[in-house]
Protein backbone atom coordinates (compact mmCIF):
# COMPACT_ATOMS: atom_id res chain seq x y z
CA UNK A 1 0.00 0.00 0.00
CA UNK A 2 2.90 2.18 0.53
CA UNK A 3 4.34 1.76 -2.68
CA UNK A 4 1.49 2.57 -4.35
CA UNK A 5 0.97 5.59 -2.34
CA UNK A 6 5.10 6.67 -2.44
CA UNK A 7 4.07 6.31 -6.94
CA UNK A 8 0.74 8.14 -6.58
CA UNK A 9 2.35 11.10 -5.07
CA UNK A 10 5.87 11.05 -7.35
CA UNK A 11 3.48 11.06 -10.48
CA UNK A 12 1.42 13.51 -9.07
CA UNK A 13 4.43 15.86 -8.51
CA UNK A 14 5.97 15.19 -11.95
CA UNK A 15 2.64 15.88 -13.73
CA UNK A 16 2.22 19.26 -11.81
CA UNK A 17 5.92 20.66 -12.12
CA UNK A 18 5.95 24.01 -14.30
CA UNK A 19 9.42 24.00 -16.93
CA UNK A 20 9.34 26.35 -19.09
CA UNK A 21 6.97 24.99 -21.80
CA UNK A 22 7.72 27.19 -25.66
CA UNK A 23 4.45 28.31 -26.63
CA UNK A 24 3.94 28.43 -30.81
CA UNK A 25 2.11 31.56 -31.98
CA UNK A 26 -1.00 30.66 -32.61
CA UNK A 27 -2.72 31.01 -35.86
CA UNK A 28 -4.64 34.42 -36.79
CA UNK A 29 -8.14 34.42 -36.94
CA UNK A 30 -10.45 33.96 -39.81
CA UNK A 31 -11.79 36.88 -41.38
CA UNK A 32 -15.17 37.64 -39.59
CA UNK A 33 -18.33 36.46 -41.45
CA UNK A 34 -20.04 39.98 -42.35
CA UNK A 35 -23.51 40.45 -40.00
CA UNK A 36 -25.74 41.25 -43.03
CA UNK A 37 -25.64 39.01 -45.96
CA UNK A 38 -26.81 41.31 -49.22
CA UNK A 39 -27.21 39.31 -52.87
CA UNK A 40 -29.64 38.77 -55.47
CA UNK A 41 -30.14 36.49 -57.98
CA UNK A 42 -28.07 36.81 -61.09
CA UNK A 43 -29.22 34.00 -63.16
CA UNK A 44 -30.71 35.94 -65.64
CA UNK A 45 -28.33 38.67 -67.02
CA UNK A 46 -27.07 36.64 -69.45
CA UNK A 47 -30.30 36.30 -71.47
CA UNK A 48 -30.89 40.09 -70.78
CA UNK A 49 -28.07 41.35 -72.24
CA UNK A 50 -28.59 39.27 -75.00
CA UNK A 51 -32.31 41.03 -75.65
CA UNK A 52 -29.44 44.08 -75.53
CA UNK A 53 -30.82 44.87 -72.23
CA UNK A 54 -28.70 48.16 -70.51
CA UNK A 55 -27.32 48.08 -66.69
CA UNK A 56 -26.77 51.64 -65.43
CA UNK A 57 -25.21 52.64 -62.08
CA UNK A 58 -26.99 54.94 -59.68
CA UNK A 59 -24.86 57.61 -61.47
CA UNK A 60 -26.72 56.82 -64.59
CA UNK A 61 -23.69 55.10 -66.19
CA UNK A 62 -23.67 51.94 -68.05
CA UNK A 63 -21.88 49.23 -66.37
CA UNK A 64 -21.17 45.86 -65.97
CA UNK A 65 -24.07 44.15 -63.73
CA UNK A 66 -22.06 42.29 -61.79
CA UNK A 67 -19.64 45.04 -61.16
CA UNK A 68 -22.87 47.47 -59.76
CA UNK A 69 -24.02 44.45 -57.61
CA UNK A 70 -20.50 44.35 -56.23
CA UNK A 71 -20.10 47.82 -55.73
CA UNK A 72 -23.34 48.38 -54.27
CA UNK A 73 -22.06 46.09 -51.08
CA UNK A 74 -23.75 43.02 -52.44
CA UNK A 75 -21.52 40.11 -50.84
CA UNK A 76 -23.63 36.92 -51.81
CA UNK A 77 -25.26 35.94 -55.68
CA UNK A 78 -27.31 33.13 -56.36
CA UNK A 79 -26.65 31.33 -60.27
CA UNK A 80 -29.45 29.24 -61.65
CA UNK A 81 -27.61 25.97 -62.91
CA UNK A 82 -29.79 23.28 -64.89
CA UNK A 83 -28.52 19.57 -65.59
CA UNK A 84 -30.12 19.26 -69.17
CA UNK A 85 -32.03 22.02 -70.17
CA UNK A 86 -33.57 21.14 -73.52
CA UNK A 87 -36.13 24.28 -72.97
CA UNK A 88 -33.61 26.70 -72.86
CA UNK A 89 -30.07 27.71 -74.02
CA UNK A 90 -29.72 29.86 -70.48
CA UNK A 91 -28.50 28.26 -66.65
CA UNK A 92 -27.20 25.84 -68.04
CA UNK A 93 -23.10 25.07 -67.48
CA UNK A 94 -21.56 26.89 -70.18
CA UNK A 95 -23.66 29.98 -69.52
CA UNK A 96 -23.05 29.96 -65.89
CA UNK A 97 -19.46 29.28 -66.03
Amino acid sequence: MRKFIFIAILLNSLSCSSQNESTQPLDPLPEKPPSFYFGADLSYINEMEDCEAIYKDKNDVVKDPYLIFKDAGANLVRLRLWHNPSWTNYSNYEDVK
